[in-house]
């Protein structure tokens, strides 16, 4: 049999893993410079021996987080100067919990949260977001088999609604 040009094409190669603790670390240490240290904010990370995702999951999962701590830095009256990033893992399952440092009834914009809520939809029965006032907590869990192959339709789908929104807010009202 003889070799065409496309046996020739290499194919792309699979995204390697990320190890999620190291990730979430250094996207927490990221997000403690840009946003919490203004506000005088700290962040603590409990997310160890919770192994490797696959890429395009641990970025969505850290999209999510920087959506979320994004929030917790923009609280006006903080009731602790500490948001917590909590990874569990349990087989093919994971749970991400994020603190806000702020009271349940608290009436801070949640634009993040929004957000993130949004592209759980996006995701369908693959992620369950679930935001707990009460805790000050909002949690994210799905199963890393059942998400990664949402994951570029979805943030196809949310990235073309977030782009409508805001050309909403930026356009000028039509007066007739």
């Amino acid at each position: 049999m003889r070799d065409t040009a496309l046996d020739l094409i290499p194919l792309p190669a699979a995204e390697p893993a990320i190890d999620a603790s190291l990730y979430l670390f250094a996207l927490c240490n990221y997000l403690q410079t840009a946003y919490l240290s203004r506000r005088g904010v700290r962040y603590v990370l409990d997310a160890d021996s919770v192994g490797k995702l696959p890429g395009p999951v641990c970025r969505m999962l850290g999209l999510m987080v920087c959506d979320l701590v994004h929030d917790a830095s923009a609280c006006a009256r903080p009731q602790t100067e500490t948001v917590t990033v909590t990874l569990r893992r349990r087989g093919t399952t994971f749970l991400c919990t994020i603190s806000r440092p702020c009271l349940a009834k608290c009436t801070c914009p949640q634009t993040g949260l929004e957000r993130v809520l949004g592209l759980g939809a996006e995701l369908g029965h693959a992620c369950i977001i679930r935001p707990i006032p009460e805790r000050g907590l909002t949690a994210v869990m799905f199963d890393v088999h059942l998400v990664e192959p949402c994951i570029p339709a979805a943030l196809s789908r949310y990235r073309a609604g977030e782009a409508s929104r805001r050309a909403e807010r930026l356009s000028p009202g039509v007066q007739v």
